[in-house]
């Protein structure tokens, strides 16, 4: 998987190297990424806690 601020967690299902192109996990999302992901989309929306105190609210 790759990761980004704006990405979150994303899954990789192939990756092309000179002219061959080779699967990863058979282009299924992996277990571990989709926790990764859950996990921090939970702490981005509230719906976990966020344990570092990362999350910030700022009121408009």
């Amino acid at each position: 998987f790759g990761t980004g601020t704006a990405a979150v967690v994303s899954p990789v299902k192939s990756i092309s190297y000179k002219d061959k192109n080779y699967k990863v996990q058979n282009g299924e999302v992996g277990e571990w990424a989709q926790k990764l992901h859950d996990e921090i989309v939970g702490i981005q929306y509230g719906t976990k806690e966020d344990p570092f105190g990362w999350i910030y609210e700022v009121k408009l």
